[in-house]
């Protein structure tokens, strides 16, 4: 993917700026915190009625600080303070830079000065809308703290550490559950359009947490150092729920045309093997976005290995009835049984195809992260197919 890397970085911004504002809910057992707040990244509302609002900046590749990696947050910090000016505001700018301990700096006026004269065109637009005649320097740099932050692992562990000591939560659950879901919960807030619904509280953040009971992986908890215990956690969750005999179940993986469909037929076979051998077993179905050519394949290699495929078609023509229709199932000896089918499978590229998510009680989605598609906020975001393996219990420690 040509812009992984890009992608990754930004990722890594967004997260640090979910570990700060987690930090200051945890930091905040009397305020309000605006995640995505008016102001800035993160605004804190005390009980004072003073703002504090932090704007946040994850450097990870700066070799060192320069005044022009903050040209524009702090033109955008002036902008809000001349419009309209507030006492009760203060700015913080928590910056992230590999070479620079963790410590507070004031900016001087010369610096602000600098800052704007700078002949970046874009931000020049920005300062030449600005009323600077009745800027009060001294005020904004009085108002105003450049934070150097510690690093993106830090802020996690510390985090860690906070949570486990606000209701003695085990180690192994913050690791592998509470963190990653929180990290997602604080995105999915990040999202909400409306601003109130934006504003939590230490409560709020601690009645999710001892709600929690089944991890989730996606794109921002992937990022994160918890992303093996995260897939412990899950497998942990996949354990329970695949000891429960009868279910129909539907695996989608979506964004999996680069993984060898020789892996995929092994990981199938597998499956089958583990879990369809009893007569009160039901054949689960594989759904796939393959090319119609790799799906065929599929089907082939899978017919080799003496998996017999229900993939729906009749005369070339995908059917409904074909595909969801029920599975005989014969007793072969006293230990085997002979299905008419062994699963249900195909891809949605052909023709027709629909998928009726009610005709199944279990629906797990798997997207592979290095694509170019849009996934949807339940899918399983995998790294390598091995993790499947992994999640399944078909493969130990990854």
């Amino acid at each position: 993917m040509p812009n992984s890397r890009v992608a990754d970085s930004t990722i890594k911004g967004f997260i640090y700026q979910f570990n700060k504002t987690i930090l200051e809910i945890l930091d905040s057992p009397t305020a309000t915190i605006h995640v995505e707040g008016i102001v800035e990244d993160v605004d804190i509302y005390e009980a004072n009625n003073s703002i504090r609002a932090i704007q946040c900046k994850y450097h990870e590749s700066a070799t060192t600080f320069n005044l022009s990696l903050i040209y524009k947050p702090i033109i955008l910090m002036i902008k809000t303070f001349l419009e309209p000016p507030n006492d009760e505001l203060s700015f913080v700018l928590f910056i992230y830079i590999p070479s620079e301990g963790q410590g507070d700096r004031k900016l001087s006026i010369e610096e602000v000065d600098e800052i704007l004269c700078t002949q970046t065109q874009k931000l020049r637009k920005i300062i030449d809308e600005l009323n600077l005649e009745s800027f009060d320097k001294q005020k904004f740099v009085d108002q105003l703290i450049i934070h150097f932050g510690r690093s993106i692992d830090d802020l996690e562990d510390e985090i860690k550490t906070k949570i486990e000591r606000l209701e003695k939560f085990r180690s192994y659950d913050v690791d592998g559950l509470l963190y990653p879901n929180l990290i997602t919960e604080i995105q999915r807030i990040s999202t909400v359009k409306d601003h109130d619904s934006r504003k939590v509280t230490q409560q709020e953040i601690f009645n999710f947490l001892i709600k929690q009971s089944k991890a989730v992986i996606n794109k921002w908890t992937l990022m994160t150092k918890s992303r093996k215990a995260l897939l412990r956690q899950l497998k942990n969750d996949f354990r329970v729920e695949m000891n429960c005999n009868s279910p129909s179940r539907c695996f989608i993986f979506e964004g999996f045309n680069m993984v060898e469909t020789q892996q995929i037929a092994q990981f199938i076979n597998v499956y089958v093997d583990k879990y369809f051998k009893k007569r009160i077993h039901k054949p689960a179905s594989f759904i796939f976005d393959l090319s119609e050519e790799k799906f065929k394949e599929l089907v082939r290699l899978l017919d080799d290995l003496k998996i017999v495929v229900n993939d729906g078609m009749v005369g070339g023509v995908w059917r409904s009835s074909r595909f969801y229709k029920d599975c005989s199932i014969y007793k072969k000896s006293r230990s085997k049984i002979l299905p008419e089918f062994h699963i249900r499978a195909q891809t949605i590229k052909i023709e027709n195809f629909e998928l009726e998510k009610s005709f199944f009680h279990q629906t797990k989605v798997f997207g592979y992260l290095d694509n170019e598609i849009d996934l949807k906020p339940e899918t399983i975001l995998i790294n390598e197919f091995k993790e499947i393996e992994y999640l399944f219990n078909f493969r130990g420690e990854i």
